[in-house]
């Protein structure tokens, strides 16, 4: 070996020329890792030598290498020039981690001549990959310990050779270098000893590709059990294509998994379960009788499981059996051993079975208090056995064969509250049932009723009563019956009730009314039905609503749709509580509040109604107001009334007759708007002309006479007036005495007036007619000529006439509701523009002649 002292003045760097200009700050701490490492060469290669690191020895002892030397770097001739082709690579650390025994020698297959490695024997980097300072750093410590590129050849062996050493704990190796790092081609070295082999990269693709094999296994055992099922001798099962399932089978939910004998091992399972739980449920099992098992279930003779057997029960925690359920099977009978067996039983449930009859033991049953048997076939030869058994509660006979009146020893089941007897053909109830004093359900739907027994029922204090789809006719409540307290349900759907009562029935507390597709004309009135909140009267014959119906407060759901119904009160919007409202399929004059949601129709009717924002303003008895006109000033009046915002007066509401001289004087300053809707007034004031600036007038709501106003009344400024609901009948008076030649709104729906001939003379500044729901019965063309909006709805006009469509202001015209037939409604429902074109295409010749001119 030659020694080969340190010099500052190191060789020209092995790295490419272009990377030493890529990175020229990077050099100085390449080299000064090898300076770390001291090179010796021996059979033509090169091989490091151990640091100063603490190595082990063969023994399994550490020694101390001796004191670190100057590196040494032996040249041998093409030992850099890669002209030997045994050049053995340089050692990595995750070589060493992956494959211990990397001491074999690796054969290169660099051509001769080329240069592909560093001085050490590392694979030359790729020109795009440069290595950073974090991957050629190394540790700031004084003593480190050794690296892979320190350990020889030799103290390899001694790691192999040695595996009871305790070797040096290496230093933890990054996830990733980011170093490049040269192909290895493959070697045949022993496999890996120590610790175990790092998982692959592609352990989820076995995991996946164990999932499949899994799968594919559940299948093919799927299909030896469909082939056994099915009797097939070569134990594969034919699929129908649909990913392995076969849906052809009579098992297409795999039922048949617990093999032969699987009911019955479900079977014993429960009957264990029932011993200490207290209630069997062998429901759903394709019983075609009641198991011998159950009924000896409790026999002394049968054995029970072991006393040391955890999951099943012990002989110290059984109970009575109270509770049967056996529902939705076939059981065409139960045995007298149900009674002998179980005289603790409370529940029986077996709906839908094929029973046709039962034992007569079964009133042995003391404590039976709830009895399920619909869904069978049972006549009324039952009920001479059911009637017997005086604690039942709850009763359920519907979809049987029960036909005829019901037998009257019904009144024996005096602990009865709920009784179904629905699904059968039954005509009527005996008035014994009455007896039947805790009754609070009764529900006979479905069946061929024509009268009820209410007089007598009204004394079992029901709270339900459905008799939905029976044959009852005429009055549903007899005169007999006008109060009853406790009722909060009543269906009676599906009849042909023609009316409620023929007075007037008290329901104080009832919350749901089922009236639909009966015959009723009318409607009871709904005085203390407060509770009401859904009302269904939908397809019947009624023209129009109760009165009373605006009073219910907490009402939520009314539905008259399909009845006779022509118009509807705006104080229906102002029902707050109401959420579903439905007038579909009745002749609504205005038949757009038909197809209205609930929200909408309540705010257009909620806009018909309400009057404008009024402010109201009284003096506090604190404060003294001087009424105008009296001496000193310092007399103070009771109460003052002011104009508020707007110029508004409202006095709507205060049950007036007339505008007397005190209230006038109380008034403090000069309204625009004055509001005196909702009150009695019989002719319309004519004191109001005091206030020169009035502009509005309000008098909706009224009963004003035949003689609504026999005086002169000059309002100079008056541009609206609203008649609405006032009960006019003519206009002669309006038109002789009022005196407004500004006016422009004129409200006058909701009346009996007959003609409107003669009203743009009188009024020229016209130009906002509202006259619907009125008895107009024709539209004089001289009258409305030049009129931007026009309602006529709901009137009596026999034909429009075609020379409507020459009012070249017409901007809006309603028409629907009267009794012309054409233009038909679709035409209407279009709006004035089709309206207008279909009048236009009917003009006569002269008429188009007149237009164009």
């Amino acid at each position: 070996m030659v020694p080969h002292q340190e010099d500052d003045d190191m060789p020209s760097s092995p790295l490419p020329q272009q990377q030493q200009h890529a990175t020229p700050a990077k050099l100085p701490i390449f080299w000064h890792l090898l300076k770390f490492n001291i090179f010796e060469g021996q059979g033509g290669s090169l091989r490091p030598q151990p640091s100063r690191d603490r190595l082990p020895s063969s023994n399994g002892d550490a020694r101390i290498p001796p004191p670190r030397t100057n590196p040494t770097i032996t040249k041998r001739p093409g030992a850099l020039n890669g002209t030997n082709p045994a050049l053995k690579s340089k050692t990595s650390f995750t070589n060493l981690q992956a494959k211990p025994t990397l001491h074999t020698p690796r054969v290169s297959t660099t051509p001769k001549g080329r240069r592909t490695s560093d001085i050490n024997g590392a694979a030359a980097p790729p020109l795009n990959r440069k290595p950073s300072n974090n991957q050629l750093k190394q540790p700031s410590t004084v003593h480190k310990k050794q690296s892979i590129t320190q350990l020889s050849a030799r103290n390899l062996q001694h790691l192999s050779a040695a595996p009871d050493a305790s070797p040096t704990p290496l230093r933890r190796q990054p996830l990733s270098t980011g170093l490049p790092t040269m192909p290895r081609t493959p070697t045949a070295s022993k496999p890996a000893t120590r610790g175990p082999k790092p998982p692959p990269m592609g352990d989820h693709r076995k995991a996946s590709q164990s999932l499949r094999d899994t799968i594919r296994q559940a299948r093919a055992a799927k299909q030896r059990v469909a082939s056994v099922s099915n009797g097939e001798s070569n134990g594969i099962a034919t699929t129908n294509g649909l990913d392995g399932f076969d849906f052809g089978t009579d098992d297409p939910f795999n039922q048949s998994i617990l093999g032969e004998g699987g009911s019955t091992k479900v079977l014993q399972q429960r009957i264990k379960s029932a011993h200490v739980e207290g209630r069997l449920n062998i429901s759903n099992l394709e019983l075609k009788e009641i198991p011998a098992t159950v009924y000896k279930m409790y026999d002394t003779t049968e054995e029970l499981p072991a006393a040391d057997d955890d999951n099943g029960p012990k002989w110290y925690e059984s109970v009575d059996l109270a509770k049967l359920i056996g529902a939705d099977n076939e059981i065409g009978e139960i045995g007298e051993e149900l009674a002998q067996q179980f005289g603790g039983l409370s529940f029986i449930d077996m709906h839908n079975n094929l029973l046709t009859g039962l034992p007569a033991n079964l009133v042995q049953l003391t404590e039976l208090t709830v009895l399920n048997l619909s869904g069978n076939q049972l006549d009324n030869g039952v009920l001479d056995i059911i009637f017997q058994i005086p604690t039942l509660k709850d009763l359920k006979l519907g979809k049987n064969n029960l036909e005829g009146e019901v037998d009257a020893s019904i009144s024996k089941l005096v602990a009865l509250e709920s009784l179904e007897l629905q699904d059968n053909k039954l005509t009527s109830l005996p008035s014994s049932i009455g007896e039947c004093c805790r009754l609070r359900s009764l529900n006979v739907a479905r069946n061929a009723v024509t009268a009820l027994p209410l007089e007598e029922l009204q004394h079992c204090h029901l709270l339900e009563i459905d008799i939905s789809q029976n044959k009852l006719s005429g009055t549903f409540f007899p005169a007999s019956v006008e109060r009853w307290e406790t009722l909060q349900s009543l269906n009676v759907k599906g009849n042909h009730i023609t009316s409620f009562t023929g007075s007037s029935v008290v329901l104080p507390a009832l919350n749901q009314l089922f009236a639909s597709n009966n015959q009723l004309t009318s409607f009871p009135t709904l005085t203390g039905w407060d509770e009401l909140l859904v009302l269904l009267v939908d397809q019947n014959q009624i023209t129009m609503l109760p009165e009373e119906l605006y009073g219910l407060r907490r009402l939520r759901t009314l539905d008259f749709s399909g009845n006779s119904v022509k118009t509807i009160d705006s104080r229906l919007g102002a029902m707050d509580s109401l959420e579903v409202i439905s007038f579909s399929g009745n002749p609504l004059f205005d038949r757009k509040l038909a197809g209205m949601s609930a929200a909408d129709l309540k705010k257009t009717l909620r806009g018909r109604l309400a009057p404008p924002e009024i402010v109201i303003a009284e003096a506090d008895d604190d404060e003294p107001c001087a009424r105008p006109g009296t001496a000193n000033g310092g007399s103070p009046a009771p109460t003052t009334i002011e104009v508020g915002r707007g110029g508004v007066l409202d006095l709507s509401n205060k049950n007036l007759d007339e505008l007397t001289s005190e209230l006038m004087d109380s008034i403090v300053g000069s309204p625009c708007t004055m509001v005196l809707a909702h009150n009695s007034f019989s002719v319309i004031p004519t004191n109001v002309d005091r206030f020169a600036s009035l502009s509005s007038l309000d008098l909706s709501s009224n009963r004003l006479s035949a003689v609504y106003l026999p005086e002169r009344l000059m309002l100079r400024s008056l541009d609206t007036l609203n008649l609405h609901n006032t009960g006019l009948t003519s206009l002669e008076l309006l038109f002789k005495n009022l005196d407004s030649p500004k006016l422009q709104t004129l409200d006058i729906s909701a009346n009996k007036v007959t003609s409107i001939e003669g009203l743009r003379q009188v009024f020229p500044a016209l130009l906002h007619l509202h006259a619907a729901n009125n008895q107009v019965e024709e539209i004089p063309l001289e009258s409305i000529d030049g009129i931007r909006v026009l309602d006529l709805t709901g009137n009596s006009i026999g034909s429009l006439p075609p020379k409507l469509a020459l009012c070249e202001n017409l901007r809006e015209l309603r028409v629907q509701g009267n009794l012309f037939r054409v233009p038909r409604w679709q035409v209407l429902e279009k709006g004035t523009d089709a309206v207008m074109a279909w009048l236009r295409d009917r003009l006569p010749v002269d008429a188009e002649e007149v237009q164009e001119e």
